[in-house]
């Protein structure tokens, strides 16, 4: 028999909130099962932690406020209503994990949070074997599977996000054969990235597992080596780029090969210089590029105070800014810049100096976490249709953000 408590309430919320985009009554509907349940453990929150979500409140309240003055500046409010919804829901989602912290059942959150991540490789491969799909989940004719999210890059994207997640569990509650256990997982996720295509989501995983095993294997505790350290990869990272562009390779995909400098260098170029593709262009990589481009303009113009939440999509509708294969940024990082302005730029700008202070911090495997996804998850996010929805992506993100435990410092220590 299930013990109803108000851990378990606040997890089962969070289990239904992973199969958003199957609970929906229709495909692009807004309302869905998960979210009118996600009503039970706010009640449950405002009863017994009345003083902390009255806190809360005011502070989302504020937050919601401000975004209303931005959004008048702007002079465009069509989609602040649905955001809203998505930053509320988001909102509750941080205050259930810090409270789970406070009481000490972090343990559950990341033992439920690997159990889904297995179900999800599980529902790929039974979807390749046997081709089946759940309701409201997009079909694809080259055989790409997305088990239980809309598209197959929101996959991808909680896929990058697990994957941290189950080192977390194979160092703290699965100890034997981890290493063994690791390369057979790993293995699996990168034949479903291949699969499916997603680009950006399997070089975010190959970054963050370059930064990671560089850092637990290479880096000493001596400030001067790491400095050292640090101009080396430098120095490497410019010669690499120096050799790409210079022999331009080719990476072969499960649905198309593409040149080095088609895929990575010349969209880089196109942003320091502000140049976009034609306007008419239907390739993946042109759209996101000049959506982040349009994005960073208007951020200029708007004195960087930002245009409010859901503008960004508004943006893209205006006719001198339309793009012919996407009707968002696809960019969450510079999504959030754009809408929220100066906030999200010191909050930027505060990650920055706290990643580089754990860098120079004695080895723990939590740290070691923090700094790679740093580095990764905002390349892994560009694949995502908008991961304010993909609640295993924000769940997974807020759990390794704000992980705590008495002895934080030691975990793993080498």
């Amino acid at each position: 028999m299930i013990n109803i408590t108000r851990t378990n309430i606040y997890l089962f919320s969070f289990f239904l909130l992973f199969f958003d985009a199957v609970l929906r009554l229709e495909q692009k509907s807004g309302v869905t099962l998960d979210r009118i349940f996600f009503i039970i453990p706010i009640f449950v929150i405002l009863i017994y932690d009345t003083k902390i979500y009255l806190k809360f409140m005011f502070l989302y309240i504020t937050f919601f406020l401000y975004n209303f003055y931005l959004s008048l500046l702007y002079g465009a409010n069509t989609y602040f209503l649905q955001m809203s919804v998505h930053y509320f829901i988001i909102g509750n989602i941080l205050l259930i994990i810090l409270i789970l912290i406070r009481d000490s059942k972090l343990k559950k959150l990341i033992i439920l949070l690997t159990y889904v991540l297995f179900l999800i490789v599980l529902i790929c491969y039974s979807q390749m074997f046997f081709g089946f799909y759940l309701p409201n989940v997009e079909i694809y004719p080259n055989g790409e599977v997305q088990a239980f999210f809309r598209i197959h890059n929101d996959m991808g994207v909680a896929l990058m996000a697990g994957l941290p997640i189950f080192i977390l569990y194979l160092s703290k509650y699965n100890r034997r054969y981890k290493i063994f256990k690791f390369i057979i997982f790993l293995s699996l996720i990168f034949y479903i990235s291949y699969i499916n295509d997603t680009k950006t989501a399997l070089l975010s995983i190959l970054i963050f597992l370059f930064i990671f095993v560089f850092n637990y294997f290479l880096l000493s505790h001596k400030v001067i080596i790491k400095l050292f350290t640090l101009i080396v990869i430098c120095i490497v990272s410019v010669s690499s780029v120096l050799i790409a562009y210079k022999y331009n390779p080719t990476l072969k995909f499960a649905n198309e090969t593409v040149h080095i400098n088609e895929l990575i260098l010349d969209p880089v170029i196109r942003i320091v210089n502000l140049d976009m593709y034609p306007m008419d262009s239907w390739g993946s990589v042109e759209n996101r590029v000049n959506a982040l481009i349009i994005a960073l303009k208007v951020y200029a113009n708007s004195y960087m105070i930002g245009i409010g939440y859901g503008n960004s999509v508004s943006v893209l509708s205006l006719p001198e800014y339309e793009l012919k294969a996407a009707k968002s940024m696809h960019n969450d990082v510079i999504v959030w810049l754009l809408e929220f302005g100066i906030l999200v730029f010191c909050i930027y700008l505060l990650f920055i100096i706290k990643i580089f202070i754990l860098f120079f911090k004695s080895y723990s495997l939590i740290n070691n976490i923090r700094i790679s996804i740093f580095f990764s998850f905002p390349i892994g996010i560009l694949s995502s249709s908008g991961v304010t929805s993909n609640y295993y992506f924000i769940i997974c993100l807020f759990t390794l953000l704000f992980y705590k435990e008495n002895n934080e410092n030691i975990i793993y220590n080498r």
